[in-house]
């Protein structure tokens, strides 16, 4: 436990990416509620998709990544839909 707690300060004071998304959302109980749900929903090939899918959805780089994915366009389906609820 105290582990993970370490690595997310790290991530936290050490990657723009993390306070980025940390500013978007302003609410960390509802980012860790986006990254479980986009965890759940799609098949993240790395770290730097998943901030990018929090702090635009839409983005260009997020998205392309995410195309080389066997399952990828049902999964961004699936994600946009979730996102409308």
């Amino acid at each position: 436990m105290l582990l993970a707690f370490s690595c997310d300060q790290l991530q936290s004071h050490a990657c723009q990416l993390v306070r980025a998304a940390r500013k978007k959302v302003r609410v960390k109980k509802t980012m860790w509620e986006m990254m479980r749900s986009i965890l759940i929903l799609i098949d993240i090939p790395n770290w730097e998709t998943l901030w990018r899918l929090i702090i635009d959805p839409s983005s260009e780089k997020a998205t392309l990544v995410l195309l080389n994915n066997e399952l990828s366009n049902y999964s961004l389906m699936q994600f946009y839909r979730f996102r409308r609820l």
